[in-house]
């Protein structure tokens, strides 16, 4: 008796956990379609026609325009070295001195015969004035005080050229000599970059050749800086294609007053091109992303239908819509993420002024 209504209870126990199952998957199916069919307020816009950004991406490398060795005109010993490494220096600035005992002696020396030379000239010139003195002898007299003028002139000039300057502003390379080293005619003793204005030079696809022109800006970005990008202005176009490359090549100025970039270093060139093109965007919020690919919701009779579609670059917040739309479709921008396919939507209320809808 009492194993009969252990099973008794037991079935009875069971058939309780059906019902209260079966009331629980009930209620969760009503509720999914509760969902589906509650009016989900929403907001739509059309896609907008841009203008489609064109550009190409290339590699580009950095150099310095104004980038030379000091280098001595005559040979010597160097007696004075004016900088430092490292140090900025300006145009004409002195950096560094040869010897140039021999010189000043030779100047004083050439300096007299030049003056006693011209005493004669004159003497000379004063007799063939009064007709003392031949047209020949005044014509010599003038002929070697000029030689002797000459040879000063000479003395000078290479006085001057013992003294190296810089021959612009810029900054100065490593030092590799010292004071009392022998230097001989164009040996480089330093180097001077100006790190303040650069350029840098890539190259475009000759099919890119005709979108292209002098005083366009571009973006480049070094590789090392990720958030730092810089303007330059296209000052140079190759007159012809390279035919090993068959690209042509292009230069741009670059304002690197911060010295963020450096000569011979390699950086992205991104080369806007002149004939941009129109296609269709929505905002970026509106695109959604499944197992299957990207969709919108669209609008349909009032209600939110799931519409495939293939995106393409990113502008300005909005997202280009390369294939699904076309520029009188209505997509829901605001409410999408409370949506489901076939949603019941409504779209807000216009205001009411004076008693009149607003237009």
């Amino acid at each position: 008796m009492k194993k009969r209504n252990s099973i008794f209870l037991l079935v009875l126990i069971i058939i309780v956990l059906i019902i209260i199952a079966y009331f629980f998957v009930m209620k969760s199916s009503t509720t999914q379609k509760g969902s589906v069919n509650q009016t989900i307020a929403v907001q739509i816009q059309k896609p907008k026609v841009m203008q489609l950004a064109q550009n190409i991406t290339v590699v580009g490398s950095i150099y310095a325009p104004k980038q030379t060795f000091i280098t001595p005109q005559n040979n010597g010993y160097i007696t004075k070295i004016l900088f430092k490494e490292g140090q900025f220096v300006k145009a004409n600035a002195p950096l560094i001195i040869l010897d140039s005992t021999k010189l000043k002696a030779q100047l004083a020396a050439d300096e007299s015969a030049e003056l006693t030379s011209q005493h004669q000239y004159v003497a000379d010139k004063k007799l063939a004035k009064k007709g003392y003195a031949a047209i020949q002898d005044l014509e010599q007299a003038r002929s070697d005080y000029q030689a002797k003028a000459s040879a000063v002139t000479q003395d000078k000039k290479l006085l001057s050229e013992n003294t190296l300057r810089a021959p612009f502003s810029g900054y100065l390379g490593s030092k590799t000599i010292s004071v009392g080293n022998y230097v001989t005619a164009a040996q480089q003793l330093v180097e001077i970059v100006d790190r303040d204005h650069l350029r840098v030079k890539y190259g475009i696809p000759e099919t890119d050749a005709d979108n292209i022109q002098l005083g366009q800006t571009i973006t480049i970005k070094n590789p090392y800086l990720r958030k730092d990008i810089f303007k330059a202005s296209i000052n140079y176009i190759a007159p012809a294609i390279n035919t090993d490359t068959r690209t042509i090549s292009v230069h741009a100025n670059i304002d690197n007053t911060k010295h963020l970039l450096t000569p011979g270093q390699f950086v992205s060139v991104i080369q806007p091109l002149s004939h941009p093109e129109s296609a269709l965007f929505i905002p970026e919020d509106a695109l959604l992303r499944s197992i299957d690919g990207f969709y919108v919701y669209t609008l349909k009779n009032n209600h939110a239908i799931q519409t495939k579609v293939k995106p393409g670059i990113h502008q300005k917040g909005f997202v280009q819509i390369m294939m699904g739309l076309t520029a009188n479709s209505d997509v829901i921008t605001q409410g999408q993420f409370q949506l489901k396919n076939n949603q019941a939507v409504k779209l807000p209320s216009k205001k009411i002024t004076n008693n009149k809808k607003e237009k």
